[in-house]
């Protein structure tokens, strides 16, 4: 087990850590999962060689704690497919810097096109039919990601790396 994890560290050793769009296109799985793996590493370095008030060493430890399931996930390749793509797409946006798109990335991992509470929209006799063509086939897929109490967390985890990428 220990030689096998050797093995993989010294695949992700040799990984380039900058993710190219067309990676994301090509949905290149563990090349990916490699790359995810490598970059979160690094901007946790980073972080612990650069604690200040706005992100302090407790908040640090917190996310590495967080962030263990996810890059244990990512290693065994047990994360689903779209959320690899979503987390490389995330990655590729705070490498290129833009900070903007890596939100609109994360928003659209973290919550998806979940379903507005009733109130928000018209509720009437034709309700149902506008709901499923206003949120698409896809709602399901990405609405229950949050579900898991251990999910959340490398999720919010994720969001602190996109905001101290923005220091």
């Amino acid at each position: 087990k220990k030689k096998s994890y050797e093995e993989y560290l010294q695949k992700e050793n040799t990984v380039d850590i900058f993710i190219e769009s067309q990676d994301i296109l090509d949905q290149c799985m563990p090349k990916l999962a490699l790359q995810i793996r490598k970059f979160v590493k690094e901007m946790l370095y980073t972080w612990s060689d650069n604690i200040d008030e706005q992100y302090p060493s407790a908040v640090l430890l917190e996310t590495k704690r967080d962030l263990v399931k996810l890059l244990y996930k990512l290693r065994s390749g047990k994360l689903d497919p779209d959320v690899v793509v979503s987390l490389a797409t995330i990655v590729h946006y705070i490498q290129t810097e833009q900070l903007t798109m890596a939100n609109e990335a994360y928003l659209k991992l973290s919550i998806g096109n979940v379903a507005w509470p009733i109130g928000v929209r018209d509720v009437g006799i034709h309700a149902r039919a506008a709901d499923a063509k206003i949120a698409g086939d896809d709602k399901l897929k990405l609405a229950n990601i949050m579900k898991s109490e251990s999910t959340r967390r490398w999720l919010v985890a994720v969001k602190r790396l996109i905001n101290y990428s923005e220091k």
